[in-house]
């Protein structure tokens, strides 16, 4: 018997309005992750309640939605998937169970993809 193996590369949903920054984030996880973009939170809000994602890359400031209001708006539609909000302003000061928060201009884009692969693929960790 011949058993086939599939290797399935892990789906990001990244939720960004900067096509600037989303062009940054492809050229550093393309290798590791598909990644599906969109750039208000009702079009993440559909695409959640459509498929599931190894993860999700949250922008606070978007078209549609502002800061914490953004996280809390994602964080009870995807109450099981791990998030790393991705900011520009001010890095909210309380810690959030269910994700990380990084400060856009201090991203090391070097070791960015090993830390996301970190943070997604422990086990429970981020819950």
């Amino acid at each position: 018997m011949v058993r086939e193996v599939f290797e399935v590369t892990p789906t990001l949903l990244v939720v960004e309005d900067d096509v600037q920054f989303v062009t940054l984030l492809w050229a550093a996880l393309a290798d590791a992750y598909t990644l599906q973009h969109v750039s208000t939170l009702q079009a993440a809000l559909e695409a959640v309640g459509q498929q599931l994602y190894a993860g999700i890359l949250l922008d606070l400031h978007l078209p549609d939605s502002d800061r914490l209001s953004t996280l809390t708006t994602m964080l009870r539609a995807v109450r099981y998937t791990p998030i790393v909000v991705l900011t520009g302003g001010a890095v909210p000061a309380r810690q959030v169970s269910g994700c990380i928060i990084l400060h856009k201009p201090d991203i090391d884009w070097l070791t960015f993809p090993k830390l996301l692969r970190d943070f997604f693929e422990a086990p429970y960790a981020w819950r």
